[in-house]
């Protein structure tokens, strides 16, 4: 029986200025580290497009503004949801809790972190990755 066609879920902050890597906003400011998430976060629907997979973008935070920011930014097939409330643990599982199914295997990266998604979508066994 062969496997189901791949699911990226990638977990991402909006690029909204003041909401993207707080901490490291003085080496580049709030506009810059928007600025920058949004150019990652695009990149990597460059590949998972270039790959086929369905994909899925968890967002945070879970309002409007981040909505409107993420629905802007991608491309309409990108299914968009809002991360559950909690910490990591919680939301990471209720973010793979997607309608997809059982042998579907499964990519679940960060935009900040440069994922080779080729190696990853050839290997036997699904592979995870957490950022």
């Amino acid at each position: 029986m062969s496997r189901t066609a791949p699911v990226a879920l990638v977990m991402a902050k909006a690029p909204v200025p003041g909401r993207t890597k707080t901490r490291l906003h003085p080496l580049l400011g709030p506009q810059r580290w928007a600025d920058l998430q949004a150019a990652l976060l695009t990149h990597t629907m460059t590949l998972t497009a270039a790959q086929g997979l369905r994909t899925y973008v968890a967002y945070d935070p879970p309002d409007a503004a981040a909505h409107r920011a993420m629905a802007h930014l991608l491309p309409s097939q990108v299914r968009l949801l809002p991360q559950a409330p909690g910490n990591l643990r919680q939301r990471l599982t209720a973010a793979t809790d997607l309608d997809t199914p059982e042998d579907a295997a499964a990519l679940l990266t960060d935009p900040l972190l440069p994922v080779p998604l080729r190696p990853l979508l050839t290997a036997e066994e699904p592979v995870w990755e957490t950022g």
